[in-house]
């Protein structure tokens, strides 16, 4: 186990407990005659427990390997899928799904992490461009992507007090060990600043709803795969997925 605040009998339970949850919405998504916004509501489910998956996957201690292909399956299925529907009623969905800043970070971050081509990451970087936001940390991951030429260039972030130091970690001006400091400060911050936000997912490994899968800053661990910066220092970390940066980095 890579997450040391649950034991195995807790992972075995919620990989095999949200996995059969995905399946049952997929299945009850492809229903005749649902509504518009019942299935917003199922790929809205279905993405986000992929998500959830991903993240307890790699908390349990899997294959680096099985860790990527699961954040395929988020990023290259269920996120655009989600999409889709929204694009049915755009306006509505913008107004009933704002927010999710933070996860649409965390998903172009796992695409860098699941080495995602060109070709494959198309469908992901279109997905974000649905919502009107623009943010300067997306534009270096979607550029990582294969996808910068031709974008508006955006030098601001949507949450600045998250992620600034992140950014400064990707500054093309920054020495080596100036990127090497940011992204100290960029995690030793970051689940503070997460739990800032209204999200509960930040705070919820003390609860008794089976809802926890582990606190993972995959965003430092893209920036360090994409700027070869040295994290021997973050090896200690309980939020830095060290592991995966190495393994993208190869």
């Amino acid at each position: 186990m890579r997450d040391i605040r649950k034991g195995k009998d807790y992972w075995d339970f919620y990989l095999k407990d949200v996995s059969e949850f995905i399946e049952e919405i997929i299945e009850e998504s492809e229903e005749t005659g649902r509504s518009y916004k019942n299935r917003l509501g199922d790929w809205y489910d279905v993405q986000d427990n992929e998500f959830d998956l991903t993240s307890a996957l790699y908390s349990s201690g899997a294959p680096i390997e099985d860790c990527a292909t699961q954040a395929r399956k988020l990023l290259l299925d269920a996120y655009p899928k989600f999409i889709s529907v929204c694009l049915e009623h755009p306006a509505r969905s913008r107004e009933d799904y704002a927010g999710g800043v933070d996860f649409r970070t965390r998903y172009l971050a796992l695409a860098v992490l699941a080495r995602l081509s060109p070709e494959e990451a198309k469908p992901l970087v279109d997905a974000v461009d649905f919502w009107p936001e623009r943010d300067a940390l997306w534009e270096v991951f979607i550029a990582r992507l294969g996808h910068g030429t031709g974008r508006r260039a955006v030098n601001t972030l949507v949450w600045a007090d998250a992620y600034a130091d992140a950014l400064a970690a990707c500054a093309p001006e920054a020495s080596d060990f100036e990127r090497q400091v940011a992204l100290m400060q960029f995690d030793k911050g970051w689940l503070a600043e997460m739990r800032r936000s209204t999200n509960p997912f930040y705070s919820n490994h003390d609860n008794k709803n089976n809802t926890y899968v582990g606190y993972w800053n995959f965003e430092a661990a893209a920036i360090a795969a994409m700027f070869g910066i040295d994290d021997t220092a973050l090896t200690a970390s309980q939020t830095y997925p060290k592991d995966w940066a190495d393994w993208a980095r190869r």
